[in-house]
């Protein structure tokens, strides 16, 4: 499964993404749940950044532990 977004921020090997839009989309209709494994993609990026991430958290901000990371130029 990938997750579009427009916004995240990376700390200690962590993705957050705090948009309350995008956390309802995953918990409503992609009904992600803590432990899930996912690929999640910035839509603002200049490169194709895709990240796998297991989901650690999905209350107040979607936290995300950084599985791989995969980078392609446009």
């Amino acid at each position: 499964m990938q997750l579009f977004h427009e916004e995240h921020t990376i700390q200690n090997n962590n993705l957050i993404i705090s948009n309350p839009d995008t956390i309802a989309q995953c918990r409503k209709v992609l009904r992600l749940k803590t432990g899930d494994i996912i690929h999640v993609q910035s839509t603002k990026a200049n490169t194709t950044t895709r990240h796998l991430v297991r989901i650690s958290d999905i209350s107040q901000t979607l936290i995300g532990e950084i599985i791989e990371t995969t980078t392609k130029n446009k």
